[in-house]
Formats: C-alpha cells, structure tokens, sequence
C-alpha cells in the first residue's frame, strides 16, 4: 500500500502545516474536456493527479465540502481533477456516470507520465471503483479510494425508505425522480427543488414552512409508489453497483475502503460486503472502519461526516 500511505502522510502533513501557517491559494480552472464539466485544482507546479468523485449533491463540483477537500489536497501539491457527475447531481444512478470518471483519468494523465489515483465519497466511492476495474485506465491508476460506498441499488433504496422518519435525506433525493407523483404545487415543487440545492448545507436550520414541506413530503402515501418504481427502475436499469459484479479481478491499483460504523445512509456492512468480494477475487484491500461521525458533513459544524475520516486513520501510515 505504498501509494495510499505517501498520500495520507501527505495530507496529514500539509493539513498540519496549513494549521500553523495557511498555505498558498490553489489555482482553480473550470474546463470542458472531452465533453466532461470538469473543475482542476493545482498549485503554480503540476502535481500528482487525483481524480475526485462526488456523492448525491445537487451541487455537483461545487459542493462546499468537496471543494475545501479539494483545496486542501491541492495545497499539499496535489492536481485534483473533480468532474461533474451529472445523474449524482441530479439525484439518479446511471451507467454513463462511471463512464466520466474513466475519462475524467484518461484526461488528467494526458501526456505526463507516471500514474493516478481515485478517491470517490459516498455513491462516488462505488463509481471509483468501478472505473478502476476499467481497461482504458486500470494500468494508469496507483490507487483508488472509496469511502462510504454502498454494494447495491437494492440495498440503498430499501434503506432510504427504512430511514425516512429519522433521517429524510435519503427518500427526498430519491422523491426527486418522480416528484410528480407527489402532487405539490408549482410553489412547493419549487420550494423544493431549492431545499436539496442546498439540503446538507442547511439542515437543522430550515425555515418552519421549508420543514412543513418537508414532513409532508416524507409522510406522503405516494411515497410506498416512488418507493416500487425505484425497485421497478433498478431491475430494468442498468445502475452501477457492486452487488454480482465480475470485474473486480480486473483492478490492478491499492484498494482502500473507508468507513464509518455508525454510518445510517449507507451501512459499514456495504464496505465488508465489498471487501469479502475483493478477496474472492484475489485482491488484497484495506478495510477502515471508525467511529464517531457518520455518513453526511453537515455545514455549521453540526456533524462531522465521511470527509473527516481521514483525520481519524491514526496509525494507518506506519501499518
């Protein structure tokens, strides 16, 4: 594992030194490369690339903490290629996504020599490692790391319905399919629509209209239907997950996976289930698991989530 350990020394490094003395501002570009909306963070001296994958946000690239992960990966000398993932941003799974990432790496490798390597956050994490089993990339890739990634469709739909009274995040992105079944009005549709822009950003902070909405939307009896057309969607669909997958013998990187324990929207039982999987097929991954956060980051500071798992990996460089 010695790509993934220079990383995290690395990282754990420049974050150190960034909270003595703030590091210089990272260069960001927005591109269209090989038709990908791709955003590239890097310092004044082309660096290591890293391919960065984002979860379900509606904010695609431009999530406030994939863009400070970024930042700060870039300040420890890092290039950070972060494509924008279309169906994640728009709440749905589709094939065509892992597609990008693929060609997201084929694009930061360019004509430089050497390797890269692939982190992905939540249903990302998944996409990463399905692109790293990918023939046009597989020998370009040093590593690849997938934190808080989920095994099978099946699995995540019958968990975002099993937790939408304590945690609605996960039925509301999936209600984004099919809100027209759920009858609102064109000022709730839009009132809605505004809430998952920026859902994780201001949970636990909504206004007392934005919050009625919301648990009449999660109380709705449309929602059991939503629930049976995403069943119906994911045996019809091709959507990218792991569950039967054949191609793991195909991944010639470092594999790690992250986890939370306490995880609720995708259980550290889906990370196990990856790991079991990877060994079948001769594979020699890394399975983390911590405690103390969870799944999601929460602005204000009001939970931590898979973005800070890296600050709890003590003792993983000298392993």
């Amino acid at each position: 594992m010695k790509a993934l350990k220079a990383v995290y020394r690395t990282l754990m490094l420049g974050l150190m030194a960034a909270g003595i003395a703030p590091t210089a501002r990272p260069e960001i570009e927005n591109c269209l490369t090989d038709g990908i909306d791709l955003k590239i963070y890097r310092r004044r001296k082309e660096g290591y690339p890293i391919v960065l994958v984002h979860g379900l946000t509606a904010r695609g690239y431009n999530d406030r903490r994939l863009d400070l992960f970024s930042r700060q990966l870039a300040g420890c000398g890092y290039t950070v290629y972060v494509p924008r993932i279309p169906g994640l941003a728009d709440f749905r799974l589709t094939a065509d996504d892992v597609d990008i990432v693929v060609r997201t790496v084929h694009a930061a490798m360019g004509k430089r020599r050497g390797r890269a390597g692939i982190m992905g956050f939540s249903l990302g994490a998944t996409y990463g490692l399905l692109a790293a089993a990918d023939g046009r990339i597989k020998a370009d890739l040093d590593f690849v790391c997938a934190a808080g990634a989920y095994y099978s469709v099946g699995g995540l739909i019958e968990n975002a319905f099993r937790l939408k009274e304590r945690d609605p995040y996960p039925v509301l992105a999936l209600d984004k399919k099919y809100t027209g079944l759920l009858g609102l009005s064109e000022r709730d549709r839009i009132l809605f629509e505004e809430i998952m822009r920026d859902y994780c950003e201001r949970k636990g902070h909504f206004l007392p209209e934005e919050d009625e909405l919301l648990r009449r939307i999660v109380s709705d009896p449309a929602q059991e239907n939503i629930r049976d057309m995403w069943r119906a969607d994911a045996e019809a669909e091709q959507m990218p997950e792991l569950k039967g997958y054949g191609g793991f013998g195909s991944i010639e990187a470092e594999i790690m996976l992250l986890h939370f324990r306490d995880d609720i929207l995708v259980r550290a039982e889906d990370s196990i289930k990856i790991c079991e999987e990877l060994k079948k097929a001769g594979k020699d991954p890394i399975l983390y698991m911590s405690r103390g956060a969870e799944h999601v980051d929460l602005a204000r500071g009001s939970k931590k989530g898979l973005f800070h798992i890296f600050c709890r990996m003590n003792g993983f460089a000298g392993r």
